[in-house]
């Protein structure tokens, strides 16, 4: 179904992928530092009781027909985005659960983000040699960037939405004009593909994670092009990146079924946590930077306290494994999205 054009203002959240279970969890962290490998200090987490699953779940938004890769939420707060193999993106209203509008990518949809404005939505297909930027108020393409050598795999957009950033199978990010469409400048340096991609928020800096035999988080200066450090630790390919508020700490999420923290100015190795089960494919810090949420192909999203590592909230409730996850700009919702193709309305403790 469809409804009249709506717009949104204010800042974009947006990330990438999943749900959380509600159970008492015991985890091991270990903190780690890259300076000092050898006995890392072991934390037995010892969480706090956990929130009953009926009190946390708001919602199940419906109407999918395949894969839900990529979820957002607009700037104001007031809508969901979903992007999903169906060929669809569509818009949710966040409080009552109606759906707004839907549009028709017709290609799988891999990632989406949202400009700060909350004016326009990017997507990638992950199976395409393009991205489609979109009019939200319209609901109408604005153009399709299609100079690219090989599949886009993630997109990003700058604080200041002037820039589009895209991760690309050629194992390249590009820096691109949002309102223009022109490319400004490629950045090399990865060993395989590219998976993730996040800025500052700042927008001096941009952070990217590597897959296959790369498996590296990589620190870049924006307008040099210059990368600044590699970082390494990851065991398995490294499929989400995110930059805290305060642009002091970088999180890395990895098929190794960890997440990193890592300082964004010297590149040391802060915290390892371990609790998934499975791939971490997806991460989100909250707006005050606290918290730190994170979705697994184990079904899950995570809760933990990034300034500890503490696990506090495990939620669950798909029924498949998850891609996406993101936290509302008011830091009250998490929503979710994965192969079971629902997305889902969490309140986050």
């Amino acid at each position: 179904m469809t409804r009249k054009p709506i717009s949104w203002n204010a800042i974009a959240a947006l990330t990438i992928t999943s749900t959380l279970t509600a159970t008492l969890v015991n985890a091991s962290m270990s903190v780690a530092s890259s300076s000092q490998p050898a006995k890392p200090a072991a934390i037995a987490a010892k969480p706090s009781l956990q929130l009953a699953q009926s009190t946390l779940l708001q919602r199940t938004l419906s109407g999918h027909a395949d894969f839900v890769h990529a979820v957002a939420i607009s700037p104001d707060g007031q809508s969901v985005f979903s992007g999903s193999s169906d060929g669809t993106i569509r818009i949710w209203n966040l409080n009552s659960g109606e759906m707004l509008r839907s549009l028709s990518a017709n290609t799988v949809v891999n990632t989406i983000a949202i400009s700060p404005d909350g004016q326009t939505l990017v997507n990638s297909s992950g199976r395409g040699k393009f991205v489609t930027l979109w009019d939200l108020n319209t609901g109408k393409q604005i153009r399709t960037i299609t100079n690219f050598s090989n599949i886009v795999r993630t997109v990003a957009i700058s604080p200041d939405g002037q820039t589009l950033a895209t991760g690309d199978l050629d194992k390249t990010i590009k820096l691109w004009n949002l309102k223009t469409g022109d490319l400004i400048k490629t950045f090399t340096g990865h060993e395989d593909y590219v998976t993730a991609v996040a800025f500052s928020p700042d927008g001096q800096t941009l952070v990217s994670a590597g897959s296959g035999r790369d498996r590296t988080v990589r620190i870049w200066d924006v307008s040099s092009g210059n990368q600044l450090r590699k970082l390494s630790g990851h065991t398995d390919w490294v499929l989400a990146v995110a930059v805290s508020p305060d642009g002091q700490t970088i999180a890395s999420g990895s098929a190794d079924k960890s997440i990193k923290l890592w300082s964004l100015k010297t590149g040391k190795l802060l915290r390892t946590m371990k609790g998934h089960g499975s791939w971490v494919r997806a991460i989100a810090f909250s707006p005050n930077g606290k918290l730190l949420a994170s979705a697994s192909k184990d079904k899950t999203v995570k809760l933990w306290s990034s300034s500890t590592g503490k696990l506090l909230q495990t939620y669950a409730g798909h029924a498949d494994q998850l891609h996406s996850v993101a936290i509302s700009p008011n830091g009250q919702t998490l929503v979710s999205g994965g192969e079971d193709k629902v997305v889902k309305i969490w309140q986050l403790r």
